[in-house]
């Protein structure tokens, strides 16, 4: 049976305050780089992956690295899985956003699928 155990990258900056993160290219902090090590130790003792699947975002690419090292298992980037796009929003805080947008975050708070950030600054 095919199993596909999702995982996230490890810590980086912008999380607190918490930001509009996206396409910005983060590297991990050494928290994140603690944490792609210990999911890392917990794949290997669970699993024997076949391959690798991650976006392309250098922050996602070092957690897979932990993970195909350890396991001997190729990595293959899926360009879909990039985060998303938020534009005039990207890096900005969601307070910052909540002032000077506030109808608007509200908004893609209650149904993202209708608001596109990029195009509201």
């Amino acid at each position: 049976m095919t199993r596909i155990v999702l995982t996230r990258h490890g810590h980086v900056e912008g999380i607190k305050p918490q930001r509009f993160r996206g396409r910005a290219e983060l590297s991990l902090t050494p928290r994140g780089v603690a944490q792609a090590k210990v999911v890392t130790q917990r794949i290997a003792v669970g699993w024997k992956p076949a391959v690798i699947y991650t976006s392309p975002m250098g922050r996602c690419v070092a957690t897979a690295e932990f993970i195909a090292q350890r396991c001997k298992a190729p990595i293959q980037q899926i360009g879909e899985l990039t985060d998303l796009d938020y534009g005039a929003w990207q890096g900005r805080s969601h307070e910052e956003v909540r002032k000077a947008r506030p109808r608007l975050l509200s908004a893609w708070y209650e149904t993202p699928h209708l608001v596109q950030p990029m195009r509201c600054a």
